[in-house]
């Protein structure tokens, strides 16, 4: 996916925290929970005092206790 290859083109890049938690939601958009909580825990130790990086946390948590965040309501695949 093009958000992967951006991470590895360009992790010095100003948007690299930006598009990694996004690669992380469109994981989860996907269904793919398992694959996305990697990608935020990555996100949330490398950008720990970043806003993505607390955003990261806070996915993480809402994740471990797999309970409904309703500012972060996942829509039903194909919707």
């Amino acid at each position: 996916d093009s958000a992967a290859a951006h991470e590895q083109l360009f992790p010095t890049s100003r948007s690299y925290p930006r598009v990694v938690f996004w690669r992380g939601k469109m994981l989860e958009q996907l269904h793919r929970v398992t694959e996305a909580e990697p990608v935020y825990q990555k996100l949330a130790q490398q950008f720990s005092v970043h806003y993505y990086g607390y955003r990261a946390k806070a996915r993480l948590r809402q994740l471990q206790n797999r309970g409904d965040d309703a500012g972060w309501r996942l829509m039903p695949h194909g919707e």
